[in-house]
């Protein structure tokens, strides 16, 4: 869109980057992203002038809510500006030539959630260490099985569950809650 200016180039894809974010976020529970700008900078010396292309990227960005798309693009194009900055001010002498490519890199994410059981590695699989892994093989309440073993708290093999569990968890209100339980980070 413009081929001199990063910042007027960032600008001017914001909307276009927002829109395939929110699209892409709408797909899955979240996603990591980063953004890319390739630039031809040159540099005039006694020999001639010298051509580079290097790329300036922003970090990785986790996205598991809309209303965060706008901040993070615009933390991930002051990286960018800043990284053109820096390499600029060096007393190097280079100067933007032209803008040569501009990426929305998709990175595979998966957001943390519950699942059904998954037996622990050897290592964590140590009592004193006081973690319990409750042994649900047929739905994915993980949390409600948890929680109700903090409540109910067994001396020998704490991970089974009893007769008295399934009786023991039908007091306890979860109405509102959907299983498997996600995390959503709160803004």
């Amino acid at each position: 869109m413009n081929d001199s200016d990063p910042s007027l180039q960032l600008l001017a894809t914001r909307k276009e980057l927002k829109e395939k974010l929110l699209s892409l976020l709408n797909e899955k529970k979240g996603l990591k992203f980063g953004l890319t700008q390739k630039l031809r900078m040159k540099k005039e010396t006694e020999d001639g002038v010298i051509y580079r292309e290097p790329y300036f990227k922003s970090k990785s960005k986790t996205i598991t809510h809309p209303d965060m798309i706008n901040d993070l693009i615009r933390e991930a194009e002051e990286e960018i500006l800043n990284k053109i900055g820096d390499w600029i001010s060096e007393g190097s002498n280079w100067v933007i030539d032209l803008i040569l490519d501009h990426y929305l890199n998709i990175i595979n994410y998966t957001p943390l959630r519950g699942s059904s059981y998954i037996k622990l590695r050897k290592e964590l699989q140590n009592s004193m260490l006081g973690l319990i892994n409750p042994k649900n093989l047929d739905d994915n309440e993980c949390f409600r099985w948890c929680r109700n073993i903090k409540l109910n708290p067994q001396k020998v093999h704490p991970e089974r569950i009893t007769l008295k569990d399934k009786e023991s968890i039908k007091k306890l209100d979860y109405s509102g809650v959907t299983f498997p339980v996600q995390y959503r980070r709160l803004q």
